[in-house]
């Protein structure tokens, strides 16, 4: 009888862990179900956010455009003489449109990626083509400044597979924020080089882990392009903070320096796009900051 007692207890306890596995699995079948309602929503809430911004967008740049256009046309001596305070007045117009219409154009862009409507169309390019073309297209804001360029390319380095448009709207914006962010007399370094392999150094958010020394590789290696500078620094706690869609690190130079926190969250997705990780390295406040990428040998998939 007491073995009979102690099987029938047995039995008992199996019984209710069956049920109670029946309940948990129904429970974890309804969580499941829940989360992929929840994820759902969030994406189609990130599909009309980003078809909003790019409506909102391009309805904001036919005006501004046609803004621009006209302060161009009032600038020119043909249509007659200015006063130096129109001259100046129009020539605050322009500078604030063009920085709205690049501030719009990033705002497309930024839509079009995370809405998966942006396509690379990669090609053979020279690196350095690209690079003497944008240096001279921020040559006259460098020499306002009195910034010394030194530029140090591998000249083992060969052709890259990249988007012509997108490898240079990455490396402008790069070069351009170091021009930004460097005060007058600095020195901003551009190095491209092949290393060995794609870094696991680096977190998805982009700040550097000491885990692994890149070494040069051979021709057919990555591609690794670095723009320090001497500017004003970051801090240790904001460098994972950077390549967040617009984010801003300081209200006071954000002010200073007209910044809307979307070249860098840009910047890191056209990387990507192409393959590739993009990084800040900064030893603090006032000691400057490096912005690296790497992108692999065959270039990104089509």
């Amino acid at each position: 009888m007491r073995l009979l007692g102690t099987l029938a207890d047995y039995i008992g306890i199996a019984l209710e862990n069956a049920r109670l596995y029946e309940a948990v699995q129904r429970h974890a079948v309804g969580l499941e179900a829940r989360v992929q309602e929840r994820t759902a929503e969030l994406e189609e809430a990130l599909r009309v956010k980003s078809e909003f911004l790019a409506n909102m967008s391009h309805e904001l740049r036919t005006p501004l455009n046609a803004i621009i256009g006209f302060c161009e046309l009032l600038r020119d001596p043909t249509f007659g003489p200015l006063t130096e305070k129109q001259t100046r007045f129009l020539g605050n117009i322009h500078k604030g449109g063009q920085h709205l219409l690049a501030l719009f154009n990033d705002l497309l862009d930024l839509s079009a990626v995370e809405a998966g409507r942006l396509h690379l169309h990669p090609e053979p390019l020279e690196l350095r083509i690209v690079l003497d073309s944008i240096l001279h297209d921020l040559h006259a804001q460098a020499d306002g400044k009195g910034l010394t360029l030194d530029l140090h390319v591998d000249p083992t380095l060969g052709m890259l597979n990249a988007d012509p448009v997108r490898f240079k709207q990455i490396l402008y914006n790069l070069l351009s924020n170091a021009v930004k962010f460097t005060p007058e007399g600095g020195r901003i370094t551009v190095t491209a080089r092949r290393v060995a392999g794609l870094p696991s150094s680096v977190s998805r958010q982009g700040e550097p882990l000491p885990t692994e020394d890149r070494r040069p590789g051979t021709t057919d290696g990555f591609l690794e392009i670095s723009v320090a500078d001497t500017g004003i620094g970051i801090k240790a706690e904001d460098l994972a903070k950077l390549f967040r869609p617009l984010t801003q690190l300081e209200p006071v130079l954000t002010k200073r320096y007209q910044g809307t926190g979307l070249g860098l969250a840009l910047t890191k997705r056209l990387v990507e796009l192409h393959g590739g990780r993009v990084w800040a390295e900064s030893e603090g406040e006032g000691r400057g900051s490096t912005f690296t990428f790497v992108l692999p040998p065959a270039g990104p998939k089509r």
